[in-house]
């Protein structure tokens, strides 16, 4: 007996000096580390970073288009007709109404002021019965900014929601697109033009957010700016020639885009690939290269590089024309030399967006370039010094006329 009270005694020592059962391991607790900064109190979980591109939850007022100074509304109490007015929002955002004044309405949807309004009346009036409705929508519009094609204006529907997935599916940007990571909107406050919000929204969520309550109305004067992932630029004897984007975080070399763009050419120049690279001092150095998949020193890639992949022929009858044109890509002329008129009739012709001034660029040996600006339309007028002759392996790009 003296030994089973002996044995009790120790396992009871053991369990209050380490405040655990023998053999027991309590599950592991969640690490909190104290803010730095002002707020002393806050403490936030260890190893938690957010993304900046981040779809925000965004309230149900986003979905919805909002009054902006200019636009006419017509307020309408059914059980004091008199008191039926139409009124012009002004420039402050703010309506002076019988006895209301300053009542601000811009930045605000229609059922939200009717709301509001019906409050601020039942102080004179019992159970009042509004109505409002805009019987003059001022002219909106939204901007939109990169793709290489600059800035410009795009006119919104007035009375209807026009969210951001598809204004991006009306200008040809599409989930499959994968030159674009994302979207930033910037919205200025329509009354205070020094107030912003800017929402960072990657181009996957915009689309899984199609059609629903997080899928952003926009709203009169909103900048569009579409975010582009670093990309290279493959030109010559190659299957597919194009824009190819890279991965900003990971090395890519550059048998990996001749692969992504379908691989060399049967009668392409492995042996003397070009790669332009434009350096800091906005300089461009030219690299010659021997291209093979088991390269002992691989060649990496970086934004904006130009890859040329020759042919063997000393004289190649290919040039790569890219941007606003039918059938862009690797057309081969019949002759070595063509004139421009030619190239871009088997090219299929400008497109209705296309710019009159079609830059050329020239790779010469030494690793000497050359850059040319002609214009199509004086070429359709019948000048022959604009009309210039192309040679192979030339590059065109045919630039967007917004």
């Amino acid at each position: 007996m003296l030994r089973v009270i002996l044995l009790l005694t120790v396992i009871l020592a053991s369990c209050t000096n380490d405040n655990k059962l023998p053999g027991y391991e309590p599950p592991p607790q969640e690490v909190e580390i104290e803010n730095n900064d002002e707020n002393k109190n806050s403490t936030e979980t260890s190893s938690v970073s957010e993304d900046k591109w981040i779809a925000p939850k965004l309230q149900k007022k986003y979905r919805e288009p909002v009054l902006i100074p200019g636009d006419t509304i017509r307020i309408e109490i059914t059980n004091e007709p008199k008191l039926n007015k139409d009124i012009l929002i002004p420039r402050t955002g703010a309506i002076n109404y019988q006895l209301i004044k300053e009542f601000k309405v811009v930045g605000k949807t229609v059922q939200e002021v009717t709301v509001e309004l019906k409050e601020k009346l039942s102080d004179y009036i019992e159970e009042p019965l509004v109505s409002i409705n805009v019987i003059n929508w001022k002219k909106r519009q939204v901007y939109i900014d990169g793709l290489e094609k600059g800035s410009r204006a795009i006119p919104l529907p007035n009375d209807e929601i026009f969210t951001i997935s598809r204004f991006l599916l009306s200008i040809g940007i599409s989930p499959n697109l994968k030159t674009v990571k994302g979207v930033e909107l910037i919205r200025e406050d329509p009354v205070d033009k020094g107030k912003k919000e800017t929402f960072y929204l990657p181009i996957d969520a915009i689309f899984e957010n199609y059609d629903t309550e997080n899928d952003i109305a926009l709203q009169a004067e909103d900048l569009i700016v579409i975010k582009e992932k670093a990309k290279v630029y493959v030109q010559g004897r190659i299957v597919t020639p194009g824009n190819y984007p890279i991965n900003d975080d990971k090395k890519q070399t550059l048998w990996d885009v001749i692969l992504l763009a379908g691989g060399p050419r049967p009668d392409a120049n492995l042996d003397n690939v070009e790669v332009i690279r434009e350096s800091e001092q906005n300089k461009r150095v030219t690299f010659k290269l021997s291209v093979s998949p088991k390269a002992q020193k691989p060649f990496y890639l970086q934004k904006n590089d130009i890859i040329t992949i020759p042919s063997k022929d000393e004289e190649s009858k290919v040039v790569s024309v890219f941007g606003e044109v039918r059938r862009p890509g690797a057309i081969r002329m019949p002759e070595s030399r063509t004139r421009m008129s030619l190239v871009m009739g088997l090219a299929g012709g400008l497109t209705e967006f296309a710019s009159p001034k079609i830059r050329i660029i020239r790779h010469l040996p030494g690793g000497v370039t050359k850059k040319y600006v002609v214009n199509f339309d004086k070429i359709l007028q019948g000048s022959r010094a604009e009309n210039m002759l192309i040679r192979g392996g030339d590059l065109i790009i045919v630039d967007a006329g917004w």
